[in-house]
């Protein structure tokens, strides 16, 4: 269980980090809630649209 959670926290690690260089953020607190935000704002969208929803009509979490 231990070796999952630290490939998980790599994992999570090596996206956060992608992101900040492609987007030319800086520091890390900021640009870890914008990629949280985006990513639960994609997840959400995928899901609707799964479900045959309008993602069109969804609001954005981003705040």
């Amino acid at each position: 269980g231990i070796q999952v959670m630290i490939y998980i926290i790599l994992i999570a690690s090596i996206l956060l980090l992608s992101y900040i260089k492609l987007n030319g953020l800086k520091g890390y607190k900021i640009p870890k809630i914008s990629f949280c935000n985006e990513l639960q704002n994609e997840i959400i969208q995928q899901v609707v649209i799964h479900c045959g929803g309008d993602p069109s009509k969804l609001e954005t979490f981003n705040t």
